[in-house]
């Protein structure tokens, strides 16, 4: 997986770079006038051939249709555009706007309507990659607001996978900016449904982003409160959501037991039965601490 993992950087690293400096690169609203144009020379721009030979290559690499879609391609898309972003020898013309600009065109350009919805098909890798690019921009140049609001948008996308890359590009902008991401998403979770609900909690269930940080996981454990709530009001609690609140109360409970075992404790005494199955459903991977898991388990 390593193998592949670095033929993908050393392949992506040239291909997005010339992306960025091909003269067809359209701003969002450029690009919306060039799809719909009658004008033949201005729709011509969208078949740049620096930006397509980028496109083809993640649609011909995506491993769809397919069971698992080829996530060491995202990894290795998510990482060259760290080190874009990062580098003192690329111009802020590249690595900030003409960045943004490819991001917003790689979302854009096939929308899932396009393809009919269709949850295999490889166009979607396209979307997917935006996903996790944009977590790294947005956290790399503190563009926290827009980049927290065109992932939730992602999170309601009617194709499950893109769902799922959603939430990667957020656990991005949260390795790279904690504090200013958490409180972003603090604030759109006061009116969030639950598929961005669902991207909001995967998005802080890594352990690594928490082992040594007992703030943080109190953060954490602030956001399953207020997930749990959602779920106690909401008439129905997408099956998402309800599967990453369970696995995020273990890794909140992995990174600091004495203080997760106890909130656990409290909200098994949550008056609400969906409640209820999320925390009987996050026991089963809690077998380190049994006698403790056992007592919860007769309070449920």
């Amino acid at each position: 997986m390593m193998e592949n993992y670095a033929t993908y950087y050393e392949i992506l690293q040239p291909l997005i770079q010339s992306a960025l400096r091909s003269p067809g690169l359209l701003a969002p609203n450029e690009f919306n006038l060039a799809r719909y144009s009658l004008n033949q020379h201005t729709r011509n721009r969208l078949l740049d051939p620096d930006i397509c030979a980028l496109e083809d290559y993640l649609i011909d690499h995506s491993a769809l249709p397919g069971k698992e879609s080829n996530l060491e391609l995202l990894r290795a898309f998510g990482d060259v555009i760290y080190t874009i972003c990062h580098h003192e020898e690329i111009p802020l013309q590249d690595s900030y706007k003409n960045m943004e600009w490819l991001l917003a065109w790689l979302n854009m350009h096939h929308p899932p309507a396009f393809f009919g919805e269709d949850p295999d098909s490889p166009l979607q890798m396209l979307q997917m990659a935006a996903a996790v690019g944009l977590g790294v921009w947005a956290g790399v140049f503190s563009q926290i607001q827009s980049g927290t609001g065109t992932l939730l948008e992602l999170a309601n996308s009617p194709l499950w996978r893109v769902r799922d890359t959603a939430a990667m590009g957020l656990h991005r902008m949260l390795s790279l900016s904690w504090e200013t991401t958490l409180r972003r998403l603090r604030f759109h979770a006061m009116q969030a449904n639950s598929l961005e609900w669902g991207a909001i909690i995967s998005s802080i269930s890594y352990l690594p982003l928490l082992e040594g940080q007992p703030f943080r996981v109190l953060d954490v454990l602030d956001l399953q409160q207020q997930a749990l709530r959602f779920v106690s009001q909401s008439q129905e609690a997408h099956p998402l959501l309800r599967e990453a609140l369970s696995r995020c109360i273990n890794v909140a409970v992995e990174a600091l037991p004495s203080v997760g075992l106890a909130q656990l404790r409290a909200w098994a005494a949550w008056p609400h039965v969906g409640v209820k199955e999320i925390i009987r459903d996050s026991l089963a991977g809690l077998a380190h601490w049994s006698d403790e898991v056992d007592r919860i388990a007769q309070q449920l």
